[in-house]
């Protein structure tokens, strides 16, 4: 097991086994398999426990036969909206994130997110993790996307629009 992550055996008769995993923080259980020396793979019944699932092995045919336990876990990161952004001149959204911009994804999931300025403003920069890009023009909406490697933060700079105009005498 990766150092954090934890499996305990809760109930063992001869014919049942149940166990609890749980993932360290920033990890989740991508797959469980009980493997029999055959290689063949027994179906195991799965429930949610805080922070983690119940598995139950059984065997209606007597004792569980020798085998091995395999626990994969997965990376999981939090894509979020910067708290600081101006919302009074633009706004980032990110695709599938709930009500406070926060989206769980696995390592190099595809994270999708818009940056608007708001009538009057423009974008002048966005920041994705340690990566800023910055715009000239009147720039008012982008739509991108990046691959998840880490806990990102997404912001953006927002300035009034700067109009131009010429008068020309006859």
């Amino acid at each position: 097991l990766s150092q954090g992550n934890s499996i305990s055996i809760t109930d063992v008769e001869g014919d049942i086994i149940e166990f609890n995993i749980t993932p360290r923080e920033g990890y989740e259980i991508e797959k469980v398999e009980y493997k029999l020396l055959n290689n063949a793979v027994r179906d195991m019944v799965s429930s949610p426990i805080s922070g983690g699932m119940k598995y139950k092995l059984s065997n209606e045919d007597g004792a569980i036969p020798n085998g091995t336990l395999l626990v994969t876990f997965s990376s999981v990161y939090t894509i979020s909206v910067d708290e600081d952004i101006d919302t009074d001149k633009g706004t980032v959204t990110i695709s599938g994130s709930d009500k406070n911009g926060v989206l769980k994804v696995k390592d190099g999931d595809t994270v999708n997110y818009t940056v608007t300025a708001l009538k009057g403003y423009q974008i002048d920069s966005i920041t994705i993790g340690d990566v800023t890009q910055t715009y000239s023009g009147n720039t008012e909406a982008i739509s991108d996307i990046f691959a998840a490697q880490s806990n990102t933060k997404i912001s953006a700079e927002f300035s009034k629009k700067k109009f131009g105009l010429s008068l020309g005498y006859k």
